[in-house]
């Protein structure tokens, strides 16, 4: 396979300056009339690139696909689950439960969102009474 003909260089001051400017010019390029769909714009893996180019492409509201730059404990659903797995350990009382469900969007069999305040009404029910003070 040859290797790609490089067309342009650029200077840039820092990570976040060099993937502004590439984000310029896929603006650019889709402003001429190339589809975004027929544009890449490609950096190493295992680098911060993912990150910032994240960022720049969701402030400019630009659409991408890619792989995730969170981890699963940084997403809502995540930090429920944690928390979910810390509950036998810890042996969450009343509060507990309530905080660890308002954590996260619950939803009901519907799929509407359960408001905060139900959520003390349900951890009587199902009977959690524990207090860890006594």
């Amino acid at each position: 396979m040859a290797r790609p003909e490089i067309t342009e260089a650029i200077s840039a001051n820092d990570i976040d300056d060099e993937v502004r400017v590439a984000v310029r010019r896929l603006l650019a390029l889709a402003d001429a009339g190339t589809p975004l769909h027929r544009m890449a714009l490609v950096h190493p893996s295992g680098s911060p690139y993912a990150r910032v180019v994240a960022d720049v492409l969701q402030a400019a509201r630009v659409p991408f696909s890619g792989p995730s730059t969170r981890r699963l404990a940084q997403t809502v659903a995540g930090r429920v689950l944690l928390g979910v797995l810390e509950v036998d350990r810890s042996r969450f009382g009343r509060q507990e439960v309530v905080d660890l469900w308002a954590s996260g969007v619950v939803v009901d069999a519907a799929g509407r969102p359960l408001p905060a305040a139900s959520f003390d009404e349900r951890t009587r029910w199902l009977g959690v009474i524990r207090d860890p003070a006594r």
